[in-house]
């Protein structure tokens, strides 16, 4: 059964956000609207982790964020069964595999578009749009006209689904949980609420109106900020505050209505300050704070857009100075050079405003507001805090104006983090591979290896599906990761496969451009390294000098490895290139009633739907479990006129010839079947034993053999399982006896 939670839809903010005023207000509009009670503003890790807990507070989103948002809605784990092998590959398994279907409320106002995803901290789609993981998502922006979601209506009825109206979420439909320890990850996305940076001003005018305060004049504040998050149940006053870090920002309480200023009201005269009657000197009063009791340091937290928008620092500090440190958490997306500046200006701002005084003024000054500014006649600018009504006049608190400040402030840096990439992952290109035993393995049922990449740098990997029925059903057999292919430029012309080719080479171009090529010494491929599949040909080569983008030449060559000899001279251009490196090869070991028919394979990216995939054929021949073709053959007349033939077993279960004795057998017993053909003779077929033939000179004459003709013999080694191995061939001219 699913499980609805609405809890958190339909407040703003999770609940009002109250009536506040912002940073510069008169204790009136302060009592009045606040009742003195203040609350903590948002903070960087609102964001960052996803929850499910029924009433929690939904973010308010401006312009480009990271967020993790909350659950509310999930279908729970769902338990996908499949089982493989049986009586003839020894035994039968069953996988078991786990997928979640949820929606994760993102904005309590509607947003633009989701760019980018992260799941558990790992890029999940990148900025193109493609997912690197296989998944199907839905965003609902969040407008007022949306409809439910189809599978939360399917799941739950849909007369008891509503459409969310106003709040931005996204559904993800059957996401497969195995690259998450079966459980859904901790989700977080990269949102754009606004199309573009937004300004202040817009923020609060939003804030405001949502929280039923009119702001005429909001939009007076004008600076812009990359992206900015209330992600937690505040005060209105309590954000105004925090953005007015980035910015000056004078809000104040005019006759119950929020209201954005900051005029300069010229200068005022000495014989103004005082009583209406009084005189200067006992109308003011200044006072200096302590610097031990102002920042010494001011340190900036904020969204790093540098790093993923993760949590950054930048500090701004005072030599000399005595006082504390000043942490001010600002959920606000920003560059560390953007963070660098906020934090100077906080700090030049305190030690700016450190003389603070009182003053009295006649009623005719009452134009003056908190925020505003006005001149002594010393020419010293003050910055007007708070207001009241005092008898026939007025009682203002002032605070210093430091002036423009024009400092040469160091960059700031984000620091180092590791990034992924985050690029197109291209179109998915799928080689099958039904090649000899590789090193260090044996199969024992028909073995395939899949390779895999993308044209784009972004691909990570693909799911793999299989056909035994030509197509009518598909089965997942696989999810191969990157390997390093791509395909030759020219024609690899034919070559010793007995000793070091030097002279031969060819250049290849590689899929995408993350994939690179590596010399390795002779010692090292003679260890195994570098080994690749060119067209049919397995060789290996010491030599991978870079020649362009994606492209290498290959040279110092060895030739024909893991029995594939007779691939030697059959090369064109355009051949496959593959590099048979264990980190890029994925097996599939076919059903051994397979070997001889055609399976159909399809690669499904992360981004792609398997319906559109085109499928191929492969016909399968079982290599890994065909002998070898024979070696060393060779022929001798006796002088009674029989032809004794001869020749070397090589086996797939050693094809290194470590001690100068014969190879393992390598099957269940030794057999060999010999064919032996002379022009217009009929063919001497044979099975034996051993390693050697004799063609007696009775049946050459019952053949019709001639004895000056030229012999053609091939042998091939016999196996239980496929029947005959690859066949070697040689022809032969013998003297008579």
């Amino acid at each position: 059964m699913a499980t609805l939670v609405l809890g958190t839809v339909g407040g703003l903010v999770g609940g009002p956000v109250g009536r506040a005023l912002g940073a510069v207000v008169g204790s009136v509009g302060d009592r009045l609207l606040l009742g003195g009670r203040r609350r903590d503003g948002p903070r960087l890790a609102d964001l960052a982790v996803q929850g499910s807990s029924y009433g929690e507070a939904l973010p308010r989103l401006y312009g480009l964020v990271r967020v993790a948002g909350q659950m509310i809605w999930s279908t729970g784990l769902k338990e996908t069964s499949q089982s493989s092998g049986g009586k003839r590959t020894g035994g039968r398994t069953t996988t078991y595999s786990y997928s979640a279907s949820f929606a994760v409320a993102l904005s309590a106002r509607p947003v633009v578009a989701v760019r980018r995803i992260w799941a558990d901290g790992k890029l999940m789609r990148g900025s193109t749009g493609e997912f690197l993981v296989p998944a199907v998502m839905r965003l609902h922006s969040g407008a007022e006209d949306q409809a439910a979601d189809p599978l939360i209506a399917t799941a739950e009825g849909a007369d008891g689904t509503p459409g969310y109206r106003g709040l931005a979420y996204v559904v993800f439909e059957d996401l497969p949980l195995g690259d998450y320890a079966n459980r859904v990850p901790n989700l977080t996305f990269e949102v754009e609420a606004d199309t573009g940076p937004v300004t202040i001003g817009a923020i609060v005018q939003d804030l405001s109106t949502a929280a039923g305060i009119d702001v005429p004049d909001a939009a007076s504040a004008t600076e812009p900020v990359r992206g900015f998050a209330v992600g937690r149940v505040t005060s209105l006053r309590t954000v105004i505050e925090q953005l007015s870090a980035l910015a000056p920002l004078a809000a104040r309480d005019e006759q119950g209505r929020l209201a954005f200023g900051g005029d300069d009201a010229g200068s005022v005269a000495d014989e103004d300050f005082g009583t209406m009657t009084g005189t200067g000197a006992e109308g003011r009063r200044e006072q200096r704070i302590a610097a031990d009791a102002l920042p010494e340091e001011v340190v900036v937290g904020f969204f790093d857009t540098e790093r993923d928008y993760q949590p950054g620092l930048q500090r701004a500090r005072r030599l000399g100075a005595g006082g504390q440190a000043d942490l001010r958490e600002l959920p606000v997306t920003m560059t560390a050079a953007e963070g660098k500046r906020v934090a100077e200006r906080l700090l030049g701002d305190a030690w700016a405003k450190r003389v603070h005084g009182a003053v009295r003024l006649p009623w005719r000054h009452a134009r003056l507001q908190p925020g505003d500014t006005f001149h002594m006649a010393d020419g010293a600018a003050w910055h007007v805090r708070h207001w009241a009504m005092e008898g026939l006049g007025i009682a203002l608190e002032i605070e210093r104006d430091g002036g423009p400040r024009r400092v040469s402030l160091p960059p700031g840096e984000a620091g180092r983090s590791l990034r992924e990439v985050d690029a197109p992952a291209g179109t998915t290109v799928l080689h099958v591979l039904d090649l000899p035993p590789l090193p260090g393995e044996l199969p024992t049922t028909p073995r395939l290896w899949l390779a895999a990449a993308g044209t784009g740098e972004g691909w990570r990997r693909a799911e793999v599906l299989a056909s035994m029925d030509g197509g009518t059903s598909y089965t997942s057999v696989a999810l191969v990761g990157p390997a390093v292919i791509g395909h030759a430029i020219g024609e690899l012309a034919a070559g010793p496969t007995d000793r070091w080719d030097r002279k031969s080479s060819v250049e290849v171009e590689l899929l995408n451009e993350a994939m690179w090529l590596e010399s390795r010494s002779a010692s090292s491929v003679l260890g195994g390294a570098n080994l690749a599949l060119i067209g049919d040909e397995i060789v290996q080569f010491t030599s991978a000098a870079a020649t362009g983008v994606r492209r290498f030449r290959l040279g110092g060559l060895l030739r024909g490895r893991r029995a594939t000899e007779a691939a030697a001279g059959l090369h064109v251009a355009g051949d496959r290139f593959v590099l048979l490196s264990p980190e890029g090869l994925t097996p599939f070991d076919a059903p051994l009633g397979s070997v001889g028919g055609t399976l159909r394979f399809k690669a499904v990216g992360p981004h792609e739907m398997a319906g559109a995939v085109a499928a191929q054929d492969f016909f399968l021949r079982g290599r890994a479990l065909r002998p070898l073709a024979p070696a060393h053959m060779w022929a001798r007349r006796e002088t009674n006129g029989d032809i004794r033939f001869g020749w070397a077993r090589r086996s797939r279960q050693g094809f290194d010839w470590l001690d100068g004795s014969d190879a393992p057998l390598g099957e269940e017993r030794e057999a060999y079947q010999i064919r032996v053909q002379a022009d217009g003779a009929s063919a001497q077929i044979a099975e034996v034993a051993a390693p050697a033939f004799l063609y007696t000179a009775a049946a050459q004459t019952a053949d019709g053999y001639d004895p000056s003709a030229e012999l053609i013999v091939e042998v091939m080694q016999l196996s239980s399982l496929v029947g005959g191995g690859d066949a070697a061939m040689q022809q032969f001219l013998l003297p008579a006896a």
